[in-house]
This record gives C-alpha cells, structure tokens and sequence, in this order.
C-alpha cells in the first residue's frame, strides 16, 4: 500500500507543476514588466551617476556655460525623483514602460543639449538607449520609441553640436554626422531586433521541451501508480478467487445453487482482467513513447475496428474536414486507444436500444483537438459527473469506473482537459481535449 500512496503523490506533485493552458499567462507577463522596470530604474541611477560626475569635467573643458549648470542640475534632480517615485511605491508598476523610456530620453537630450550634444562623449548613451528599446519593447511601442530617439538625435546634434574639421581643415556638415549617427542607431536597432526575436523563439522552445518533459514524467507517475494498484491487489485477488472457488466446488458437490456465489465469482474474475489490463498497459512506468499521432486516420481506424467487435452505429463526423486531415498531436498511441475504446464501451453499454446510436466527432478549437463521444442512453447522473476523474465511480452494477478514471488521468498528463455533460433529447456526451497542431 505505500507504494499505491508514493504514486499517487507523485502524480499530483507532478500534475502541480504542469501549467493549465495559459492559467499563469497573466501572472507571468505582470512579473515580466515588474522585472523591466526595476533594471531600467537601475540603468536610470547609473546614468544620474554618470551625468553628475561629468559636470566638473564638462566645466574644465567648456563644455557647458556657467549659466546652463543649474538648469542641467535641475534635470537630474527632476530625473532622480522620478526615478525614486517609480522604483520605491507602486506607481512604476502602473506608467506605461513606453513612457518611462522617453522620459530617460527626453533628459538624455536635454543634458546633451546643454554640453554640446553630439561632442559630449555621453552623447554614446543613445546608442544604449538604441538597444534597450527592442528588449523592453514590442510590437508598435519599439517603432514609436525608434522614432523618439532619431527626433532627439537630431534636436541635440542639429542646434548643439559644433562643425569637426578634417586634416586639411574642411569642416564636417552637421547633417552628413546626423546620418552617420542614425545609420548606427538603425543598425543597433536591428541587431537588438534579431537578438531579441532569437531569444523569445528559443524561451518558447525550451518552454515547449520542459512543457513535453513534464507531460512524460506525468505519465510515468500514472504508470507507477497503476503498476502499485497491480501489485497491491494482485495478491489479495487470488486469495479471494481461491476461497470462492474452494466454496463453489462445495456448493456444486451439495446440489446448491448459489446466486451471490457466482456474482461474487464474476466480480473476482473482472477484477482480475483489470488488474492485467492495468499491468500490461502502455501507461506502465517506464515504459512510455509520445509519438506523434495523425488524429483523424487514427480516429476512423479505431472506431472501424472496434465496430467489428460491436453491433451498433457509429457515425464520424469531422469538423472542418481540411483542417481535421493534417491534425496532429503528440500523444502515446496507445493509451489514447485504450481511452477512447473505454468511452466507446461505455457507449454502448448506456444504450436504452438492441442497436445503439454513437456519434464521435473530431474537431479542432484554437489549437487544440476536441474528440467526443455522445450516445443516445439514460445519461449520467449528477453524482457520478461530480467524479468524473475518480477510480471505481460507475453507474453499472458490474463497472469498475477505470474507463473514465484513466481517460481523465491521461487528459491531465496531456495538459488537456475531459468534460462529461448532459446531451440534447438524451444521452451523454464525453469531451476529451487536448493539444494538438497543424501538420505543415
């Protein structure tokens, strides 16, 4: 029995740690943006310093008036209070990141206005500035701080920054330095651009691989957990089985005919071909494969031979048909059948008819495939939908309730979801959804 509790804590520690489907999106992207903002307050400080231990410098070399080094104090007083008032309460958390930036800009500039713009050395920061926008930056906000930054350059360049001269004395238009400066800026820019876009393109990779990782160990949980249920029953099982048969062959030596004898003994022998469907099935630990999975030939495949076996209807209906035929999923073959098979026995056994009725249908929602299976029975009631996902939960007097146990367990392990419902006019609809992709 501790080796049936040591899987099932394996499984839900496991199951903890598999996201479902875009439930921590929100939390994840807040905590990105708290993360930018406080590096950029950070850079902020490193700037404030920088500019401030310029000043005497820019006094001993003229590059700033007299008169101008109060206003250029001013501008990193007002800086560093802002900077203050965005890193220390929750108002950073609530301005735009787009504003923050050009507010750095916007002081960049005006410090560089007031010592001689682009022969300031700072005056290279803007080219920091060129790489910080498409890190913190996406999408229409990079393209409008892009913009900021060509309009500041050109403001402080155009109207600060004195003519250079060349070896024979030929002063350097203003405008062909502005160009030169841009086309750095731009090319910075790109290169960001590129880098960034690469880095985001190998998160989602590693993201995917850690998210298939995870879905493994999930199923390998399951399998261990089925392999204890084995284990831990098997021998409890036969000692029961023993004893019934021992007590059969004495009522049959006795002429009696015991009714609840022979159910007890049918009881046994299910139990028995669960227990081996269990141990012999795909979801053993260890032994797990993914492969990848046409859905809808597997679908139809299925059903064709399951309906060799059933005398009942099944009618397919694929949704979409185009998109249904190149829809693919990463999932283990076989214990996908096994699943399916389950639903479409369960199908069966709930029809009210000689000839029962079941409608499967394979469709595709936002990326990910949805397969039902409804028939036309009683339905199910409430009690057994609340625990939908419980083992030995059945409507049937000789069900075990593993069907829909295990088709649960395996959507959980996929990152997917089953869903048991009443139909229209009658019957019961299960719902298994999990994710999938386009074959290109």
């Amino acid at each position: 029995m501790q080796q049936i509790v040591a899987g099932l804590a394996i499984s839900m520690q496991v199951s903890r740690t598999i996201p479902l489907f875009n439930s921590g999106a929100g939390g994840s992207s807040a905590g990105e943006s708290q993360t930018k903002v406080i590096w950029l307050a950070r850079l902020r400080w490193a700037f404030i310093c920088a500019q401030l231990g310029g000043l005497f410098p820019f006094l001993y070399y003229g590059l700033i008036a007299q008169q101008d080094v109060a206003t250029y104090l001013w501008i990193i007083g007002l800086l560093a209070s802002f900077n203050l008032l965005v890193s220390e309460t929750q108002i950073g958390a609530r301005l735009p990141l787009l504003f923050q930036m050009i507010v750095d800009l916007v002081a960049l500039g005006v410090t560089l206005t007031l010592t001689q713009g682009c022969a300031n050395p700072l005056s290279a920061l803007i080219y920091m500035h060129a790489a910080l926008g498409p890190l913190l930056l996406a999408g229409k906000r990079s393209l409008v701080y892009l913009l900021a930054i060509c309009l500041s350059l050109a403001l402080y360049c155009l109207q600060s920054q004195p003519a250079f001269h060349g070896m024979h004395g030929r002063p350097l238009p203003h405008t062909v330095s502005l160009v030169a400066q841009i086309l750095a800026v731009l090319v910075i820019w790109g290169i960001t651009t590129w880098l960034s876009s690469t880095l985001v393109s190998l998160r989602l990779d590693l993201e995917k691989a850690r998210q298939h990782r995870q879905r493994s160990d999930h199923l390998k949980a399951l399998g261990a957990m089925a392999a204890s249920f084995t284990h831990e029953f098997a021998t409890p099982l036969n000692t029961a089985k023993m004893r019934l048969e021992r007590l059969e062959r004495s009522a049959l030596k006795a002429g009696s005919q015991e009714s609840d004898l022979a159910a007890a003994m049918a009881a046994i022998n299910q139990c028995e071909s669960v227990m081996r469907g269990l141990f012999g099935s795909e979801l053993q630990a260890g032994t797990v494969h993914l492969e990848h999975v046409e859905l809808s030939e597997f679908v139809r495949s299925l059903c064709d031979t399951w309906l060799k076996h059933s005398p009942v209807d099944v009618n397919l209906d694929f949704q979409s048909s185009e998109q249904c035929a190149s829809l693919v999923s990463c999932v283990p073959r076989m214990s996908l059948a096994r699943s399916l098979i389950d639903l479409l026995d369960n199908a069966r056994e709930s029809a009210t008819t000689a000839t029962p009725d079941i409608d499967v249908t394979l469709s595709v929602d936002g990326g990910r495939a949805v397969i039902e299976v409804a028939d036309r029975g009683c339905g199910m009631p409430s009690f057994v939908r609340e625990r939908v996902g419980e083992p030995f939960v059945s409507t049937h007097a000789t069900g075990t309730g593993l069907g829909l146990y295990t088709a649960n367990a395996l959507m959980d392990a996929l990152g997917g979801a089953l869903l048991v419902r009443d139909r229209e006019r009658g019957g019961t609809v299960v719902t298994m959804t999990f994710p999938s992709e386009q074959r290109v």
